[in-house]
């Protein structure tokens, strides 16, 4: 789970609200190129799903993917702002009630894929980390193999351009050496280790790679949405973060 604080903890044991901002910065994460609030924020949702259907509970690397749909000007100018192609979309969610306001969580970093305008506003579809991970395993002339299964998980979240979440080394602890997976993807040498130790591979709300044991996935996915600017629901009824 995501640290947060002893605030967020008790606004969420009892009732209260919820509000979002999406930040965009440049494909790197270099530039900042805007903030939006609920004022400009129609619909914003995140989805990841850990397992892909009720026969493979194990081995799966699914990419996250986020939907939403904003009013693309500048805040403070009113011009419309150019969004980068590849650009990273990090949504963040508040939570808060009659009497206090918790922090911001971070709920993915995420690609954008397709745009599409609808009158006034822009529709962006995006997808994290794991969607780049389809890609061959790179060529590696300069390492010596056999390398350990960790090592290999380090060396393709290094092409992917992100972190390994710390929990993973809790997971992938047995240190199984492999060869130079020729002819595989990235995802197909990740779902292989993962298999290995009974996991599943996800990127955090962090934007993190991480390894998760079936017995440490909770009951509720990871969602969030807003409808009209004012409702949002997390996880269908919960908050729950990865």
């Amino acid at each position: 789970m995501q640290e947060t604080t002893a605030l967020y903890k008790s606004i969420i044991s009892g009732p209260y609200s919820c509000r979002v901002k999406l930040e965009i910065y440049n494909r790197e994460g270099t530039t900042l190129v805007g903030t939006w609030n609920m004022d400009k924020i129609f619909n914003l949702s995140t989805a990841q799903a850990m397992i892909n259907d009720d026969t493979q509970l194990i081995g799966n690397c699914m990419a996250g993917s986020i939907n939403v749909q904003f009013v693309p000007t500048d805040p403070l100018f009113g011009r419309e702002v150019n969004i980068p192609r590849m650009a990273r979309l990090v949504p963040y969610v508040q939570v808060y009630n009659d009497t206090d306001t918790s922090e911001w969580i971070q709920k993915g970093v995420f690609f954008v894929d397709t745009r599409a305008r609808n009158y006034t506003t822009l529709v962006l579809t995006g997808y994290d980390a794991m969607l780049m991970a389809e890609a061959d395993y790179p060529s590696d002339d300069e390492s010596e193999y056999p390398k350990t299964d960790i090592e290999i998980v380090e060396y393709i979240a290094d092409y992917l351009g992100v972190d390994v979440d710390e929990r993973t080394y809790d997971v992938i602890d047995a240190a199984y050496e492999l060869g130079l997976p020729i002819g595989y993807s990235c995802r197909e040498v990740l779902s292989g280790i993962a298999t290995l130790y009974g996991a599943n591979f996800v990127i955090t709300d962090k934007g993190e790679l991480r390894a998760i044991g079936i017995g440490d996935i909770g009951k509720n996915v990871c969602y969030l949405a807003t409808e009209d600017g004012k409702v949002i629901l997390i996880g269908g009824e919960t908050i729950n973060v990865y």
